[in-house]
C-alpha cells in the first residue's frame, strides 16, 4: 500500500557582507512587503543591511522589532497583534535560535512566508522546521513544527565573523550532537528512506568540527569571514539541518538535549548557552552507551575548545548530581533511546564522566 509524503529541503544562500543583494528576488517570490523581527544585537548587526538591499526594490518594509531575547508564546501573541507584522507578506526573521524559532511560531499563527537571516552560527533552527519554544523565566515549554523549512536562508558570514565569539564556539558544540544522536535514536531500526538519508548525513556530520574548528574560532577572534568561518557556519547551520529536515523528530535529538532541557530546569545553573550544555550531554550519552573510544575523542575536542567535560562546569557540582539525574529522567524519551534508559545508568554516567574528566585533567601539565 503506497502512501503520498512531501519532503522540503532548505534552501540557502551564503557570502559575505553583499549576500544580501539577493534578499529582494528571494522575498519577491513570496509577497511584496516584509517585517523585519530579531534581538537587539542582530538587528544593529543586520539591519542596515537588509534595508540597504531592500530600498528602491519592488519589497517594501512595513516595520521592525526588536523582539527581546526568548522564544515565548507570549511575545509571538503580542508581535501578532501588531499593524506592521499583519501587513507584511514575509517575515525576515534576523538573529539566533531563539529569535528565528520566536518567528517560526509566528509564521505558523499568521500563515505568512518565513527568510531567516542568522546572525550567529550557534544552532542549525535557521535551516529546520522544528522549533523550541520557552517559559517566560528560561525554561522549555514546548517543540512547534512548520509544514517546511523557512523559504529561504540567508547567510552572511561578514556578520557571523564579527559576532560574539561564544556564540560560534557554542554552535560547534551543538553541531556535536548529531554525528552521535541520531545514528544512537535510531539504532537497529528498519528506516525508510528519509530517515535513511537524514542519518546517513548525520554520521560524518561532526568530522568538519574537529578538522576546522579551532582555526574558524581563532579566525571569528579577529573577525575574519575566513574559509574555516565559511566551513563551520555550513556545518552548523546546513548539515546538521539537513538531518533535522530529513528525519523523524525522534532521531532528530534524543539524550544530549534532554540533558540540555533539564539543566534548564536547574535552579541557580548558571548562564550557559545551549550548545555548551548540548556538548557536555554527548559526552555523557558517550559514556552511558559505552562508546568510551569516541567519548575520549569528543571529550579532547571540547577541552582543547574549552567546551565543558563535566558537570561543575556548568554550575553543577557532586552535590547536585541526584538532584540533575531526577530533572534528566523528565526528559528522557523511551523512543528516542535503542534500549530502556534507567535512572541508575543516567547518574553512573555522570558520575563516571566526572571522574575521567578529571583524571584527564590531572595528567595534564
Amino acid at each position: 500500500m503506497s502512501s503520498t509524503s512531501s519532503t522540503y529541503l532548505p534552501d540557502w544562500t551564503i557570502g559575505g557582507a553583499d549576500v544580501h543583494t539577493a534578499l529582494p528576488g528571494i522575498v519577491s517570490a513570496h509577497g511584496s512587503s516584509a517585517v523585519i523581527i530579531g534581538g537587539r544585537r542582530a538587528m544593529a548587526a543586520a539591519e542596515p543591511r537588509i534595508r540597504g538591499a531592500l530600498e528602491g526594490s519592488p519589497v517594501s518594509v512595513t516595520g521592525s522589532f526588536v523582539a527581546g531575547d526568548e522564544a515565548t508564546q507570549e511575545k509571538a501573541d503580542e508581535l501578532q497583534g501588531a499593524d506592521e507584522v499583519a501587513r507584511a507578506d514575509v517575515i525576515l526573521a534576523v538573529g539566533g535560535g531563539k529569535m528565528i524559532d520566536l518567528c517560526k511560531l509566528l509564521s505558523i499563527q499568521t500563515g505568512k512566508a518565513l527568510v531567516t537571516i542568522p546572525t550567529i552560527a550557534s544552532t542549525c533552527a535557521a535551516v529546520t522546521r522544528v522549533g523550541v519554544i520557552y517559559h517566560p523565566d528560561h525554561s522549555f515549554s514546548r517543540h512547534i513544527f512548520r509544514n517546511r523549512p523557512a523559504e529561504h536562508t540567508v547567510i552572511d558570514t561578514d556578520i557571523i565573523a564579527r559576532a560574539p565569539t561564544v556564540y560560534l564556539w557554542a554552535g560547534i558544540g551543538d553541531a556535536l550532537s548529531k554525528q552521535v544522536e541520531s545514528p544512537f535514536s535510531s539504532r537497529g531500526l528498519a528506516l525508510g528512506h528519509s530517515d535513511r538519508v537524514g542519518v546517513d548525513i548525520s554520521r560524518r556530520g561532526a568530522e568538519p568540527l574537529f578538522a576546522h574548528g579551532a582555526q574558524a574560532l581563532a579566525d571569528a577572534e579577529r573577525g575574519e569571514a575566513s574559509d574555516a568561518v565559511r566551513e563551520m557556519a555550513l556545518t552548523i547551520l546546513v548539515t546538521t539541518g539537513l538531518t533535522s529536515v530529513l528525519v523523524q523528530h525522534r532521531f532528530n535529538s534524543s539524550f544530549a538535549h534532554a540533558v540540555y532541557n533539564a539543566h534548564t530546569t536547574m535552579p541557580d545553573a548558571g548562564n550557559h548557552l545551549h550548545g555548551e550544555i548540548v556538548s557536555l550531554g554527548v559526552l555523557v550519552l558517550l559514556t552511558l552507551d559505552g562508546q568510551f573510544a569516541e567519548r575520549d575523542r569528543f571529550h579532547d575536542l571540547n577541552a582543547s575548545l574549552g567546551l565543558p567535560t563535566r558537570t561543575d562546569q556548568v554550575s553543577v557540582g557532586p552535590g547536585r548530581l541526584d538532584e540533575f539525574t531526577d530533572r534528566i529522567m523528565d526528559f528522557v524519551r523511551p523512543e528516542e533511546a535503542p534500549y530502556p534508559i534507567t535512572r541508575a545508568m543516567v547518574h553512573q554516567a555522570l558520575l563516571d564522566l566526572n571522574a575521567y574528566s578529571a583524571a584527564r585533567e590531572a595528567e595534564r601539565p
